[in-house]
């Protein structure tokens, strides 16, 4: 008499990537950044700690480099947000870009064809991720980044704004990292200690 598909009950499709790590995995991973021997492709990954997406990085040019004004412009069309947006530098990733500046044209271009880098470097890449023990994708710093401000409770409106975010609703599932967090400790809990 009745339609058992009443009662199915469907798990609902979560889109959002929850990405963290341990503080000492993050400060290895930050280590082993800092020691890459190539300045060139330590600056790259610098510019991903700092919470860019991997084709601004590829993007930017010498010319989106103000550095009397210590800042640097992701171009409307290099970003999601589709706006040119203003980041500022602070003097660790200047004292690296110094080293090899240039007067125009990519920062960071393939060594055979001059042009844009297809990706961050993945050999390299993975050999970080080897060598810290960690799995993740390069959009995860982004994700890192997020988590662990607010974490730290750093304001929302300030991550959003380093994430370049053009809605505060984007950032606020961060946030709710920490609910979901306890809640899956508490399900895991219940789970445990219910009998069925």
């Amino acid at each position: 008499d009745k339609n058992i598909t009443d009662y199915l009950k469907l798990p609902k499709y979560d889109n959002v990537r929850y990405f963290s790590l341990p503080d000492d995995k993050i400060k290895a991973l930050v280590t082993e950044i800092m020691n890459i021997p190539d300045n060139y492709h330590r600056v790259m990954f610098m510019f991903l700690l700092r919470g860019r997406r991997s084709n601004e990085i590829r993007s930017l040019c010498w010319e989106n480099i103000d550095f009397k004004n210590k800042s640097y412009t992701i171009l409307d069309y290099n970003n999601k947000v589709k706006k040119n947006q203003v980041y500022l530098l602070d003097d660790e990733i200047i004292e690296h870009l110094n080293i090899i500046k240039e007067e125009k044209g990519l920062l960071f271009k393939s060594n055979r064809t001059g042009k844009k880098l297809t990706a961050i470097p993945r050999t390299k890449w993975k050999n970080i991720q080897e060598k810290v023990g960690i799995t993740m994708r390069i959009h995860d710093f982004r994700h890192l980044l997020g988590f662990t401000l607010i974490n730290n409770n750093v304001p929302i409106e300030h991550i959003s704004r380093a994430l370049g975010h053009s809605k505060i609703t984007t950032t606020q599932r961060y946030s709710n990292q920490k609910e979901q967090m306890a809640k899956d400790a508490v399900d895991v809990f219940l789970g445990l200690v219910k009998s069925d």
